[in-house]
């Protein structure tokens, strides 16, 4: 909630810069293929092909807009509810965290396209992102250990005693 007005500030003005201007240049441009009232619109000649798109063949960026303005309300809303999740995820489960689930999802993704899509792996990649996929659950197992001990008290952490950990009032233990 704190990102989103800012990323979409920047997105704002890099779409101004760098799309705007190409999606005007092709909603003004009638389809002889000059600028609305532009001598060259009116003439008798046949356009000159100049290898750019013309009107006839693509919609233009803003009549597509105007045409299917209910979709693009919907990418909107789904990009900030992204977003939002995004920075809950990494609030809630932390930065490092969301990293690994980042890496272990590419991992089942290559796993995946490896044993039931026909890609193409070699043995060192298949071991490879298999011991990352082990880790990571190894990573998930001790995180809901420690949370799990860390809820049931002090007195389930007898085997951990000479482990210097910290105290739920932030002191550390001797």
């Amino acid at each position: 909630y704190y990102n989103a007005p800012i990323c979409t500030l920047w997105m704002l003005a890099m779409s101004t810069v760098h799309e705007m201007p190409q999606m005007y240049s092709l909603h003004a441009r009638p389809e002889g293929g000059g600028a609305q009232g532009s001598p060259e619109a009116h003439s008798a000649a046949p356009p000159v092909d100049t290898g750019e798109p013309h009107v006839a063949a693509a919609v233009a960026p803003l009549q597509a807009m105007a045409a299917h303005w209910d979709s693009f309300l919907v990418c909107c809303v789904l990009s900030v509810l992204v977003t939002l999740a995004g920075m809950m995820m990494v609030k809630r489960a932390g930065s490092i965290a969301l990293k690994l689930m980042a890496t272990a999802r590419n991992a089942s993704l290559v796993l995946w396209a490896a044993f039931f899509g026909g890609e193409q792996a070699s043995l060192t990649q298949v071991v490879g992102y298999s011991v990352s996929l082990t880790f990571f659950c190894v990573f998930v197992r001790s995180k809901l250990k420690a949370k799990a001990m860390i809820a049931a008290g002090p007195s389930t952490a007898t085997g951990f005693s000479s482990l210097p950990l910290i105290r739920a009032n932030g002191e550390d233990r001797e």
